[in-house]
């Protein structure tokens, strides 16, 4: 489905001041979150629970801000919006792929 991108970005906008939902933050939290999953990781470590190169792997080398696109719900009336939101590059991505389902 092609969608009017005057369209598209105003039904973005709308989704996103839905106050109930989403919170404009004052600032980015990656660097604390980025800190707290070293930390957790370095204690996993040291007691023996991931081995020196799940370590490597799992530790967040970059500090992307996950990236949020929508998608619209072609079977619904009114173009719908779902909103996706790719981790690629994140502070979690490495850790989300390494946790069982």
């Amino acid at each position: 489905m092609i969608m009017d991108t005057e369209d598209y970005e105003s039904k973005v906008k709308e989704m996103l001041d839905d106050k109930r939902t989403y919170e404009i933050l004052k600032s980015d939290p990656t660097p604390k979150y980025k800190k707290e999953l070293i930390g957790k990781l370095s204690r996993l470590k040291k007691e023996g629970k991931i081995t020196q190169q799940d370590y490597d792997w799992l530790y967040p080398v970059a500090e992307n801000v996950p990236r949020m696109y929508c998608t619209p719900k072609i079977h619904r009336t009114g173009n719908q919006l779902r909103p996706i939101v790719d981790y690629t590059g994140s502070i979690g991505y490495s850790s989300g792929l390494w946790l069982p389902l």
